[in-house]
């Protein structure tokens, strides 16, 4: 089995600490942006990131089908004139996925 790696390169810039680093807000943004990366949804991708008063993230999550639901047992499309044949019925919104898983 493959393993994934992951090189950390530290470039030695002197005695000060760097400066150029992502504020909260963007980190968290990116975490978001990566998290709906793992979204099986063809049309709408999206991430959510819950994070305390410490800057500590609590959970993060992605629109998808519920933990639980296997994800070629629903369909994706949304535009089928049956209701239970789009996937509104069935896929949460990344925030409900966040907070619930």
């Amino acid at each position: 089995m493959a393993e994934n790696v992951t090189n950390v390169v530290a470039i030695d810039s002197g005695d000060k600490k760097r400066e150029d680093v992502l504020d909260w807000d963007e980190y968290f943004m990116a975490i978001c942006f990566l998290s709906a990366m793992r979204s099986k949804d063809p049309a709408t991708q999206v991430g959510a990131c819950i994070v305390n008063k410490e800057n500590r993230i609590v959970s993060t999550g992605y629109n998808g089908m519920p933990n639980g639901c296997p994800d070629d047992s629903f369909p994706w499309g949304k535009t089928n004139e049956n209701d239970l044949e789009n996937k509104y019925m069935y896929v949460c919104h990344a925030e409900m996925n966040a907070i619930l898983n």
